[in-house]
Formats: C-alpha cells, structure tokens, sequence
C-alpha cells in the first residue's frame, strides 16, 4: 500500500513537470511556477500557428495565477481580482485535496472572466465560499472531537489502572468526590460528542483557541463534578428529588455524570437555591 502511493505521486509529479514543461514553451517571457493547470486556451491562425490567448493554473504555493496576451481581458480585472480575494480567507490548515478543490472552484470563476461569462463566475465564486465555509465548519468539529478525546482517553486509563492496582481507594467515603469528578467530565465528553454536529465553529481561528475551549470546558465539568458532590452531601442545598442519591457512591457518580452532560444542570440548581433563599427573606 505504501508502495502504491508512493509510485502514485511520483507519477503525478512527472505528469506535472511534463505539463509545467509543455506550458512553459506557450508562455517563455512569462515564468510558470505551475501545481496544476485549471484551463488554457489559444487559437489557431491562418498559419496553423497556436496563439495562446491565457492560461490560469495553481502554483506550486497553492495559489491561483494567471497568465493572458489579449489586453481585451482587462475589462474584468476587477472582477478577477474579487475571485482572487477568496483566498484571503484562511484556509491553508485544511488538507491539500480540499486546498485544492477551494482553489480550483476559483481558478474556474477566473475562466468564466476571462470568457465573458459573468454569470457562471458570480456562481463559481459562491460554490467556492460555500465549499470552503463547510470545510472551515467541518475541521472544526475534527478538532474539537479530536482534543476532547486526546483528553479524556489518559483520564480513563488513569481510572482503570487505579481501579486494577488499588480497587477500594476510589470508594473510600474520603474518596467519593474523585468518582464525582471523573463521571462528570466523562459526561462533559459526551456532552461535547452530541453537540459537535450542531455546532457550526470556524476553524479559522486556530487550532489554540479549539484547544483553549475544549479544555475549559472539560475542567468546568471536572469542578462541577466537585460542586455536585458537596450539594449531594449537603441536605439543605440537595433538592429533595435527588436526595436519595447520596446513599451510594451509585448516586453521586449519577449526579456526577449528569452535571457534566447538561451544563445548565449545577447552574440551575444553585439558581433555584438562590431564589428560594430570597424568597425566605
């Protein structure tokens, strides 16, 4: 398999270097640092001599350039340089394959231009800010499914080899609140796994700030874990339907668990105390 794919890009590179070679000859006062070629045009004249009208290509910097001889193209150089402002957005994290479907839905509203034919390229350009919005959304979500889960894996280990080489240390009453801690992050986990096909984050701004939240939000969920448990060991704060549940260790992982999963849950509970206690006032 390895093997495969190494034979395969080096095919393509040579497929590439023999285009770079071929185009260079159609423009040799123009230097074409050329990936991939998206369309060149010419005609031929009364001499059965090609004369090569433009050529628009993604270098070897994944960037659309564009090459053409007919100054009657320059009626659109606005409208080819409003194409070429899509690659400002920030993209150059995602894959190669989709870097290069982006630049050639770019390269195409060029062609469009530089044919006359504004309205297809009014239409590439939005595919291509669609294109690239989703795939903008979708790393997003990779990365946040993938911190989550770089963070809690070590966690579960941790437990199951604590659990293996110390069975009773996180059932002893002084230990209870580790359980309580460990449930709800594992419930914060799956809170952030259920979400992540809602959420609609730009991955834009960053694989740090992905990192920054995820990781807030997995340790909010560890000190609500904590919060859960001192409500549940404390009768006047523990609502009156949960107070069954701190006669086990059953029902302060539960609570746990539940805290961690919906986070408006501790929140809500303290709300309520709150208004209660000035409505006793």
């Amino acid at each position: 398999m390895h093997f495969n794919l190494i034979n395969k890009r080096k095919k393509q590179q040579a497929n590439n270097d023999g285009i770079q070679k071929a185009v260079q000859e159609h423009w040799p006062d123009d230097p074409i640092d050329l990936e991939y070629l998206v369309r060149e045009k010419w005609i031929v004249d009364d001499t059965k001599k090609r004369l090569y009208k433009y050529i628009v290509f993604v270098n070897k910097n994944l960037d659309i350039d564009w090459i053409t001889s007919d100054n009657s193209y320059d009626r659109y150089s606005s409208q080819i340089c409003q194409a070429s402002t899509l690659e400002s957005i920030p993209h150059k994290h995602l894959p190669e394959g989709q870097i290069i479907a982006f630049k050639m839905l770019i390269g195409e509203a060029v062609v469009s231009f530089l044919e006359g034919n504004e309205s297809e390229a009014t239409k590439n350009i939005e595919n291509a800010k669609q294109y690239v919005a989703d795939r903008l959304v979708e790393c997003s979500r990779k990365w946040i499914l993938t911190i989550a889960t770089c963070i809690v894996v070590p966690i579960c280990i941790a437990d199951i080899v604590v659990l293996y080489s110390f069975p009773s240390f996180l059932y002893r009453p002084q230990n209870v609140w580790i359980c309580s801690c460990y449930w709800s992050i594992i419930g914060t986990y799956l809170s952030i796994v259920r979400r992540a096909g809602k959420n609609t984050f730009d991955s834009s701004a960053g694989l740090y700030l992905h990192f920054l939240r995820v990781s807030t939000q997995m340790l909010s969920g560890a000190f609500l874990g904590i919060v859960s448990f001192l409500i549940l060991k404390t009768p006047y704060l523990c609502p009156p339907f949960f107070q069954t549940l701190n006669e086990s260790i059953t029902g302060f992982c539960l609570f746990a668990f539940l805290a961690g999963f919906a986070e408006r849950f501790i929140p809500n509970i303290i709300t309520s105390l709150q208004k209660k206690g000035e409505q006793n006032e």
